[in-house]
C-alpha cells in the first residue's frame, strides 16, 4: 500500500521539488519576482485584487475596469492564495504552484498513456523545468491556462476512447476549460482545439467516433459555461476596450508569438524575428533587452 502511494505521488514529489529549485532566489523574503509586464502590470493589479479592489483601477487607462479584466484574475479559485497570504509571498508561491501543477498534470498524462514510473517522473520533471512554463512566470494568466493542460489532455483521452473512464473525463476537461478561462488563459484553452484534433485521432485511430467528439464538444462547453460569471462580463466589456474598439489585424496579431504565423519557430528560431523587435526591447526599460 506505501508503494502504491508513493508511486501515485511520485510526480508531485518530482515537479514540487524541481519547482522550488527553479524558484529557489525569489522564494527569499527580501526577493521579488520582476520583469516586464510581470512587475509594471501583475505585481500591482492582484495586489489590488487581493485588497478586494475590485471595480476599477486607477492607474491604468484613467480608471480601467477590474472585475471583467481577464488578467485580473478575480474570479479564479487558486488566486485566493494571493489574498490569504501576505501579499508578496501569495504573489510568488500562486507561479511556484502551477509549474508544480504543470508537472503534475504531464505525469498524470504519462500515466494513463502507459509510461511506467520512471517515465511518469520524467514527464513531470520535463513539464516543470519546461522553457515556456518557466519563462512564463512574466504572465501569470498564460501560466496558469497552461498548467491544466496535461490534466484537460487526460480528459480528453477518457473522453474519446472507447472504456475510458467519462466520468473522470468530463470533471478533467470541464474543470480544466473552465479554470483555464478563468485564470485569464482562454488563447492557451483555444490552442487545446489543436490538442484534440491531433491527439484524438492518434489515441483512438484516425477513425474516431462521432461519439467521442461530441462527449469532448460537450464536456468543453460545460466548461465554458461555468466560466460563465466571469466570461459574460469580459464579453460586455470588450468593446470598450482598444482592441475591441478596433480591428485586430492580421500585421499586428502576427507581432505575438501565439498567432500561428509564428509557429514556424518552434522549429526555425527567429524566422520572423523581425515583424516584433520592439518586443523584446523598450527605451522605458533603460535599454534592457528580454527575450
Amino acid at each position: 500500500m506505501q508503494t502504491e502511494r508513493f508511486r501515485r505521488g511520485a510526480p508531485l514529489l518530482v515537479a514540487l521539488l524541481l519547482a522550488l529549485a527553479a524558484y529557489a532566489p525569489a522564494l527569499h523574503p527580501a526577493e521579488q519576482l520582476s520583469g516586464r509586464d510581470l512587475l509594471t502590470l501583475f505585481y500591482p493589479l492582484h495586489a489590488r485584487v487581493a485588497r478586494g479592489e475590485w471595480v476599477r483601477d486607477p492607474s491604468r487607462g484613467a480608471g480601467a475596469a477590474v472585475l471583467p479584466d481577464p488578467l485580473a484574475q478575480v474570479a479564479y479559485p487558486p488566486a485566493a492564495l494571493r489574498a490569504a497570504l501576505p501579499f508578496d509571498w501569495g504573489f510568488k508561491l500562486f507561479l511556484l504552484g502551477h509549474v508544480v501543477l504543470a508537472g503534475v498534470g504531464a505525469g498524470l498524462l504519462a500515466r494513463r498513456l502507459g509510461a511506467a514510473d520512471a517515465g511518469v517522473c520524467l514527464a513531470a520533471a520535463g513539464a516543470s523545468l519546461a522553457g515556456p512554463v518557466l519563462a512564463a512566470c512574466r504572465t501569470p494568466n498564460l501560466l496558469a491556462a497552461a498548467a491544466w493542460t496535461g490534466f484537460a489532455a487526460v480528459g480528453f483521452l477518457e473522453l474519446a476512447q472507447a472504456g475510458g473512464q467519462r466520468r473522470r473525463g468530463l470533471l478533467l476537461v470541464a474543470g480544466s476549460v473552465a479554470l483555464g478561462i478563468l485564470a485569464g488563459g482562454a488563447g492557451v484553452v483555444g490552442l487545446w482545439g489543436l490538442l484534440v484534433a491531433v491527439a484524438v485521432p492518434a489515441w483512438v485511430g484516425w477513425r474516431a467516433s462521432p461519439g467521442a467528439w461530441l462527449r469532448i464538444g460537450a464536456a468543453t462547453g460545460i466548461g465554458a459555461l461555468l466560466a460563465g460569471p466571469h466570461l459574460v462580463p469580459f464579453l460586455l466589456w470588450l468593446p470598450e476596450t482598444a482592441r475591441g474598439a478596433e480591428p485586430f489585424g492580421l500585421a499586428e496579431a502576427a507581432r505575438w508569438s501565439c498567432h500561428p504565423l509564428r509557429w514556424p519557430e518552434f522549429v526555425v528560431p527567429g524566422l520572423s524575428a523581425h515583424t516584433a523587435p520592439e518586443l523584446y526591447a523598450s527605451e522605458a526599460f533603460a535599454g534592457a533587452r528580454e527575450g
